[in-house]
């Protein structure tokens, strides 16, 4: 929690703003299944994730988280029919997001079509806000039949022995010593630009 809070703490971010995060992380794995008509929780397991990530919120100090999952859903679509919209930023963050997904989870022989079958994954609503072409029937049905396979065999296959998270996560990148300097800088805190020299003419 103090990592995170440290990492936070370098972003001007609302109260608002964190809460809609956080029930992205509590619901996203619900709402992109249902999509795809599947419904991978148990009503325990569900419950067990919204109390999860609402003691994450109550460590993280926000503030009006609600009390359940009924009323955290509905402020949840309350909170995206009025804050949704386009930008230019926003768009092109979501498309680097979308070719990253394709790029480092499916096969090479499949990322031609990656994008289309990312975009099934988002629900219209989102995808006309970004302006993105929505993908067709068919190929919603065909990421549902194949998640339906995926998962129907991860349910008989054992589970991998090694399964912890948090050993590894981020030891690619080792410590960060300079945790001062990550995140957003206000512009009267940014380093002025190098002055450059100019060219001999």
């Amino acid at each position: 929690m103090e990592r995170l809070n440290e990492i936070h703490a370098q972003f001007p971010i609302r109260n608002d703003q964190s809460l809609y995060t956080l029930a992205s992380l509590t619901f996203e794995a619900v709402r992109i299944p249902g999509l795809l008509g599947l419904d991978l929780l148990s009503e325990k397991e569900k419950d067990a994730n919204f109390h999860f990530w609402r003691r994450i919120g109550d460590g993280m100090h926000l503030t009006d988280v609600p009390a359940t999952p009924e009323a955290f859903w509905a402020w949840m679509q309350d909170y995206e029919a009025e804050n949704w919209g386009w930008s230019a930023g926003g768009a092109a963050v979501a498309n680097a997001m979308i070719d990253d997904f394709a790029a480092r989870w499916l096969p090479p022989a499949a990322r031609r079509i990656g994008r289309e079958l990312t975009l099934a994954l988002m629900e219209d609503e989102l995808l006309d806000a970004l302006r993105l072409k929505r993908p067709r029937a068919s190929t919603r049905w065909m990421v549902g039949l194949l998640a339906r396979a995926y998962f129907g065999g991860r349910a008989v296959l054992p589970d991998h022995a090694e399964r912890s998270w948090t050993d590894g996560f981020g030891a690619e990148y080792g410590a960060c010593p300079h945790m001062a300097d990550v995140g957003y800088l206000p512009e009267r805190d940014r380093p002025a630009p190098a002055r450059v020299a100019p060219a001999a003419r």
